[in-house]
């Protein structure tokens, strides 16, 4: 009986719930199987990752030898010989290792398997500036080998197309890239409808500056003074939550700050809300390190459940929301042009309507995982023909 030849799919942290869409990946491939590796597991409530192969790791906590062993082995390729056997009895074809930075270790890995480097391109890896790196062991380790990634990576997937032009600002190779979304199961899109909160805007994302939830608050404020019933229902963890709590308050936004979700119960998840909401809106922004997004995953997920969003022109936004399709985008930043397209679709039923059929279809279209792992294992394939 024929088995499917081995990816390994490499993160440094095994799994963070915001790396949902390198799980999906992996659980969709047909052609190939997939075994997850990393160097250790998640600080904060960990992913299920339910794949059958249990995943290797080169630490299993955060104690200070731990901690050390993870350094070593990242600048020195120190500490690390269990782990590569462990890895080795897999008998991996290739090593797919997501964020550049994670990449520079998946590279030593590579390099001792004698396997091929797949990595993928997803966003800050590519936009935070240099010297913002720097500050970082974990961003001063992957300054020094960038150039190194560079040559030894038979290939680079990008996230979005604007991720890509960054990557080529920043030197990446153009001949070795290609733009490959992350795809969802429409499955989970299939649900009964429920019916609609139409004064209901939701967000979904960290509490953090790129994610832009102050700027919804403000647009949000404005907005109330045409469609006073509107609420906010903020989906999310992070180190504004206080901050933003207080703006709310000041503004005088009804907003409700559920946390991240992790464990919700039945109704209450993500794609609950997204089915309740009339709006979705996660107005990103240019944080002041240089972050930006890429081809962020909640606005497709938005999309497949029937809801518009509104939000910044920002980055690849554009290239998971139609705009005047199924949503509308402001300048960056532009306060009272995010606020005008909020009251435009909390106010126009059938442009609401029509945004909601055109979302659906357009997920379909542009985002089924089945569809877009076709496009990644012939990438797998010809890479391993090119050896």
């Amino acid at each position: 009986m024929h088995t499917a030849p081995t990816v390994l799919v490499y993160h440094n942290e095994l799994l963070p719930f915001s790396a949902t869409f390198i799980r999906t990946q992996a659980a969709a491939l047909q052609r190939y199987q997939a075994a997850f590796a990393g160097i250790f597991p998640t600080r904060r409530d960990s992913l299920p990752l339910n794949l059958s192969k249990p995943p290797v790791l080169l630490t299993h906590d955060q104690s200070l030898p731990s901690r050390l062993r993870r350094r070593a082995y990242k600048e020195y390729g120190i500490g690390g010989r269990r782990f590569l056997r462990e890895l080795a009895r897999l008998e991996p074809a290739l090593i797919h290792a997501h964020f550049a930075l994670d990449a520079v270790t998946a590279m030593r890995i590579a390099h001792e398997l004698q396997i091929p480097l797949v990595t993928t391109l997803h966003g800050y890896d590519v936009t935070i500036r240099d010297e913002q790196l720097a500050k970082d062991a974990d961003g001063r380790i992957y300054l020094r080998q960038r150039d190194e990634l560079y040559e030894r990576t038979a290939h680079f997937f990008t996230s979005c197309d604007y991720i890509q032009q960054r990557a080529r600002e920043r030197g990446f190779p153009a001949a070795k890239m290609e733009t490959l979304y992350s795809g969802h199961e429409m499955s989970k899109f299939d649900r009964p409808e429920v019916e609609r909160n139409r004064n209901l805007i939701v967000y979904i994302g960290r509490l953090v500056e790129k994610k832009g939830c102050a700027y919804l608050l403000r647009a949000a404020a404005s907005a109330a003074e045409r469609c006073p019933d509107i609420e906010l229902a903020i989906i999310g963890q992070g180190p504004l939550r206080e901050e933003l709590e207080a703006l709310a308050k000041e503004l005088g936004v009804r907003a409700s700050f559920l946390g991240p979700l992790l464990n919700p119960e039945p109704g209450n998840d993500v794609i609950d809300w997204l089915a309740r909401a009339r709006l979705f809106c996660m107005p990103s922004i240019t944080a002041s390190d240089g972050n930006t997004e890429g081809q962020p995953a909640v606005f497709v997920e938005a999309h497949g459940m029937g809801t518009p969003a509104v939000s910044f022109a920002t980055a690849g936004i554009g290239e998971a929301v139609l705009q005047g399709e199924t949503g509308l985008l402001a300048p960056e930043k532009d306060i009272p042009a995010l606020a005008d397209a909020m009251v435009e679709l909390l106010s126009n039923d059938e442009l609401w309507s029509r945004f909601s059929a055109r979302a659906r279809t357009w997920t379909a279209e542009r985002f089924d995982i089945r569809k877009l792992n076709v496009q990644l294992e012939n990438a797998y394939e010809r890479v391993l023909t090119a050896r």
